[in-house]
This record gives structure tokens, C-alpha cells and sequence, in this order.
């Protein structure tokens, strides 16, 4: 079952099975599969995509909620991040950064979970048989529930890299405003 409570504690997804429906209709590259799948199937996804969005960075702030389970929202303070943290208080600049206001989920945030989540689909239904059409892996590693397969043609590798219209560069780009680190979170 989905839980989208904003700043929830069991909250684990940021999208609805109909915002996800309403989002993914007539989406060139994945409505049809995304049809096809059944309630549970697609909400396996939505989890495994907050969950793998929530894990691939480092992010600034700090959540709306301290007990809250998901990453977002987030709320961005001016001083000791530190001091902000314990005070809920001191020097919130929502106004300022849209980004962080904490009473909602930013389209941009929204966008990327709609990117990634093709991305997780198609990575897996490729690597179910071992191979994609054919083509031999030479390494596979997981890294924060993200599968990252290199295969021993390289341009085997880097058309993965692009999935459902998507790539993981566009989803970094997306999530901008809110990394604080640019690398990935191991």
C-alpha cells in the first residue's frame, strides 16, 4: 500500500498510483508498459523509485519533519545548519528558495521520480535474462539499491545510460537545488 503522506513517518512514496497513471498517459516511452502493469506492480515501482531517489545524493537541509521517513520536503536555513536543526525555528528562508518550502513536493522533485522510475523498469526487465539483446556483461555492482551493469562493448554501456527519454544526467539536473553533494551516496 502507498503511503504519500507529505512529511509522513511510513510515508514511501512521493507519487499516487493515479498521479503516476495521469503522468505516464500517452508518455511516448513507457505509457503503454506502465498500462500494463498491475496496482502492485506499479506500486513496487513508485516505492523502489522514492526510495532510489532519496539514496542517490547527498542533500542540502534538512527534512520538514525530523521523524519523517522520505527526504522531501526539505527546509533550508541561513546560519549553523546545526543550530537549525534543534531550533525549528531559526532563520527559515522558504520565501527565498522555493525549492524548500516544506508544505509541498516541487514539480521538479515530482519530474525526476517520473524519470528514474522508467529507468529502474527497463534496467531490470534488461537484466532479467542475464544479457540485453545479446550483449555480454563484464561487471555488475549495486550501489545504494541502483543497479550499475558495464558490459564489455561500450556502447552497449552508454546506451543504457539512456532509458525511456530519460538519463541519469537529466534526473542529476533535475535535483539540482537540492544536492549538496555531487557525488553519488555510497
Amino acid at each position: 500500500m502507498l503511503d504519500t503522506t507529505l512529511s509522513g513517518l511510513n510515508a514511501n512514496s512521493y507519487l499516487t498510483l493515479i498521479e503516476a497513471d495521469q503522468a505516464y498517459e500517452g508518455n511516448p516511452f513507457f505509457g503503454e508498459t506502465w498500462i500494463s502493469l498491475s496496482d502492485p506492480q506499479k506500486e513496487y515501482w513508485l516505492k523502489s523509485s522514492t526510495r532510489a531517489l532519496d539514496r542517490m545524493f547527498l542533500y542540502k537541509g534538512h527534512k520538514a519533519v525530523g521523524e519523517q521517513a522520505l527526504q522531501f520536503p526539505r527546509k533550508l536555513y541561513r546560519g549553523n545548519p546545526m543550530r537549525a536543526y534543534v531550533h525549528e525555528s531559526y532563520d527559515y528562508y522558504a520565501e527565498e528558495h522555493a525549492y524548500f518550502d516544506p508544505s509541498r513536493l516541487h514539480p521538479q522533485l515530482l519530474d525526476a521520480l517520473l524519470d528514474l522510475t522508467p529507468m529502474l523498469y527497463r534496467e531490470q526487465a534488461s537484466t532479467d535474462s542475464g544479457t540485453i539483446e545479446g550483449r555480454e556483461e563484464e561487471s555488475i555492482s549495486i550501489l545504494n539499491g541502483l543497479a550499475k551493469i558495464e558490459y564489455k562493448d561500450r556502447k552497449s554501456s552508454e546506451k543504457l545510460s539512456i532509458v525511456a527519454g530519460s538519463t541519469v544526467q537529466s534526473i542529476k539536473s533535475l535535483m539540482r537545488p537540492w544536492i549538496r553533494s555531487a557525488r553519488v551516496v555510497r
